[in-house]
This record gives structure tokens, sequence and C-alpha cells, in this order.
């Protein structure tokens, strides 16, 4: 990638369906067609909580959350 900006109607796209996007730093091309969809499904961990930019725990006094058992 260029980078992460793009500027405003920048585009092409060639007669042999090649797509161009030009950005602040240089531009991008590929074939949308060649783009293939990714299956993987990462795990999701909850590694902390904040309310109010102060961490929340279950199983503290005056905690929102309770301790769930597995």
């Amino acid at each position: 990638m260029q980078g992460l900006e793009f500027e405003a109607n920048a585009y092409l796209k060639t007669k042999d369906g090649e797509m161009y996007f030009g950005g602040i730093n240089g531009f991008n091309s590929f074939y949308p067609g060649n783009i293939k969809i990714n299956k993987f499904i990462p795990p999701v961990y909850i590694t902390d909580f904040l309310v109010f930019n102060k961490k929340i725990r279950a199983g503290e006094a005056n905690s929102p959350w309770k301790m769930i058992s597995l």
C-alpha cells in the first residue's frame, strides 16, 4: 500500500479490468478478480475492560461484572 490516504477522484479502471487508486505517496494497482477471501477467523480474547478509563474486574467490590464458573 502506498499509504492510508487516497486522493478524491484519483482512480482509473483499465480496459483489462486493472484498478488504480492514487494517494499522497503514489498509487496502488490490482485486479479485483485476484483478491482472495481470507476465511481464517481469529480467536477473540478480552484482555482488559475499562469504563470511563478505569479498569473493571469481575468479582471486585462494586464491580458490574459477576464471576462466571465454567
